[in-house]
């Protein structure tokens, strides 16, 4: 799972990318990362809010492409 999140984390946009970090990572409120990186609250719940529904969405599609590699895996019982 933590690969999943590192290789969806580094495919995010630049800004959704510092925002989440900043915020699950770094324990930084809203107004914290608007005044470290000059984004408005607004902006930095915005980034925060798509990055996360875009993490989810790449996610899921990681771990159904190694859900079907490991069916296709024959097996050697």
């Amino acid at each position: 799972m933590l690969q999943y999140l590192q290789e969806g984390l580094s495919k995010l946009k630049e800004t959704q990318r510092k925002c989440i970090e900043l915020f699950y990572l770094k324990n930084q409120s809203y107004q914290q990362i608007s005044e470290f990186t000059g984004y408005e609250i607004n902006e930095v719940k915005s980034y925060i809010q798509n990055g996360r529904r875009k993490l989810k969405i790449m996610i899921e599609a990681l771990r159904q492409a190694q859900d079907d590699k490991l069916q296709k895996t024959p097996r050697h019982d």
